[in-house]
């Protein structure tokens, strides 16, 4: 998209940009001479399970070029799979390369200071037919000693791996994980900058969710009684530290009047139990744990893989590491013969 006053439409530098995704990369190569600036985008052939997004789809791209004022040079939209372009730019000069991918819509600005206001909302928490929202931003001046110039596009999600460790159970301990949660889900997420959930409003009233067939790999177990893992992905939430240090997982909870209650994003397991002495009906055992990088701490930061390993003890109800919601829990009583 040409502005008039910000383009040269005479004889320019010609450069050609690679981006591999994910990594993700890109590589501009310069010529000595002064050319159009070819730009394009390879693909990767990672494969997923049916119900995880594939991490490293590409379907839709938005380039943005600033250069050293922050006026746009160039905003280039490449969509239905099309994976390349060219820009017209000029040696010896500064740009800002400013992406966004798998919006399934453009993204533009007349001036880098415009970026702090976009955001990428989602449809609902597990709605990727556009494959994972990613972004990236590399400054980059033009010269010949610069022919190969790497910019790493980066996700907007977090991936939360969990699974559950039961060699600590009681024998006649029976944990079936029905589904598993994120609760205060982020419906949306700041792009370029930090971004956090600010209300209720900006959370999925149920967040996103795997269920039935999808926790098979939690109910697996192996000699060390650890399962399988399964997969959950988030926009990122930056909550920041608790107010006083806590020295117990269970002392990471928030109570009614508590504001952070609705903000934080947390686990939720929904397990069926059965035990010589208890038996759970309705909705099962919950177990709640609030994320975080430390037991002191409620971030969840984009492009980050977290691993949570699930380890209940003996009868599995007065775990300290996750609050246990004991509602749904019956004994069997008294056997009465009659």
């Amino acid at each position: 998209m040409e502005r008039e006053g910000k383009l040269y439409c005479g004889i320019l530098t010609r450069i050609y940009i690679i981006m591999i995704l994910t990594g993700c990369s890109s590589v501009i190569y310069i010529p000595e001479d002064r050319q159009d600036v070819h730009i394009s985008f390879e693909g990767s052939t990672m494969k997923s399970r049916s119900y995880d997004p594939d991490e490293d789809k590409v379907t839709d791209i938005s380039l943005m070029i600033f250069d050293e004022t922050g006026d746009a040079e160039e905003c280039i939209w490449l969509a239905d799979g099309e994976k390349e372009c060219t820009a017209k730019l000029i040696m010896n000069k500064e740009y800002t390369f400013c992406a966004c991918a798998n919006f399934g819509y453009q993204v533009y600005a007349d001036h880098i200071d415009e970026l702090d206001e976009i955001r990428f909302h989602m449809a609902y928490p597990d709605e990727y037919r556009n494959g994972i929202p990613m972004y990236a931003i590399e400054e980059v001046t033009l010269s010949e000693d610069d022919r190969e110039i790497t910019i790493t596009l980066e996700r907007l999600m977090a991936k939360i791996s969990l699974q559950m460790d039961r060699s600590r159970l009681s024998d006649d301990v029976r944990m079936y994980v029905r589904a598993a949660r994120i609760g205060n889900c982020p419906r949306s997420v700041s792009v370029f900058t930090e971004s956090r959930v600010r209300n209720e409003d900006d959370c999925f009233p149920s967040g996103f969710v795997r269920k039935d067939f999808e926790t098979d790999m939690l109910n697996t177990e192996s000699d060390k009684g650890l399962s399988g893992s399964i997969y959950l992905y988030m926009l990122e939430n930056m909550q920041g530290e608790m107010d006083t240090d806590i020295y117990e997982d269970s002392e990471k909870i928030f109570g009614k009047t508590d504001s952070r209650r609705k903000t934080c994003s947390y686990i939720e397991l929904e397990i069926e139990y059965m035990s010589d002495e208890f038996y759970s009906t309705g909705k099962g055992l919950i177990y709640r744990f609030y994320l975080g990088e430390d037991r002191n701490n409620l971030d969840v930061e984009r492009n980050c893989h977290y691993h949570i390993t699930v380890t209940p003890e003996d009868d599995g109800l007065s775990d300290d590491g996750w609050r246990v919601d004991k509602s749904s829990l019956n004994d069997y009583g008294p056997v009465s013969f009659n």
